[in-house]
């Protein structure tokens, strides 16, 4: 299925990505947002190369996915628990602060919160679109 269908998934270059990435994006991350995940993933077939599949697999959801590069920024809301798998390949997970167990955020936590919030707009719009389809 991979040999098949791999030709029809674009995965674009990052100068590509970062020409077409919003700009409250950019002024928010810079350059490091490339991948920003949200309720919905495209798996891939199950390698049969052992050292592909452990480089592939995701425990989180259980199935084989795309991977990052060392350095990137990975945009994900609260319910994620993938810090683990984003920092193994030494990228970061940029999400929400919690309260949880505090009474409120401190001031650096509820800046990067409200940063993180304005370019969320943008992410739940295009699923929205998308779901409509």
């Amino acid at each position: 299925m991979d040999t098949r269908l791999s030709p029809l998934i674009h995965w674009p270059e990052r100068a590509e990505l970062w020409s077409t990435m919003p700009e409250c994006f950019q002024y928010s991350f810079g350059k490091r947002i490339t991948v920003i995940i949200d309720c919905f993933e495209i798996f891939i077939e199950k390698p049969s190369n052992l050292l592909a599949r452990s480089e592939t697999s995701s425990s989180y959801k259980h199935h084989n996915t795309i991977k990052l590069v060392p350095g990137d920024m990975v945009m994900a809301d609260r319910g994620f628990t993938i810090h683990e798998s984003v920092a193994f390949r030494r990228s970061e997970l940029v999400i929400p602060a919690f309260t949880k167990g505090k009474k409120q955020l401190d001031p650096l936590d509820v800046e990067k919160t409200r940063n993180i919030s304005k370019v969320r707009i943008h992410v739940e719009r295009v699923i929205g679109l998308l779901r409509r389809k």
